[in-house]
C-alpha cells in the first residue's frame, strides 16, 4: 500500500491522505476478509473488520517516526 496526499494537500492545503490496496483481498480468506451481508458478495460494512495499519513517516533530515494503530474497514468507492 502506498499513501500520497490528495491534491488539496499537493496544493498546500489540508493534511489528508489517501491510499489504496491492490488487489485488496476482501473476497478471499486473509488479513482483510469480509463476510458479505448482502447478495453477490455485496458489503455494506455490517460484518466489521479491523486491521493493524503500520505508518512510517520519513522526514527530510532524514529522521523517520514510526506507529501502529487499529483501522476499521469502511465500505465504499474503490
Amino acid at each position: 500500500m502506498a499513501i500520497r496526499p490528495d491534491s488539496a494537500e499537493r496544493e498546500g492545503q489540508g493534511r489528508y491522505f489517501e491510499g489504496h490496496l491492490h488487489p485488496a483481498g476482501l473476497s478471499s480468506p486473509g488479513p482483510l476478509h469480509v463476510i458479505p451481508d448482502g447478495p453477490n458478495d455485496y458489503w455494506a460494512g455490517g460484518n466489521p473488520v479491523s486491521v493493524p495499519v503500520r505508518l512510517i513517516a520519513h522526514y527530510p533530515d532524514g529522521s523517520s517516526a514510526e506507529t501502529t494503530l487499529q483501522t476499521e474497514l469502511q465500505p465504499g468507492w474503490g
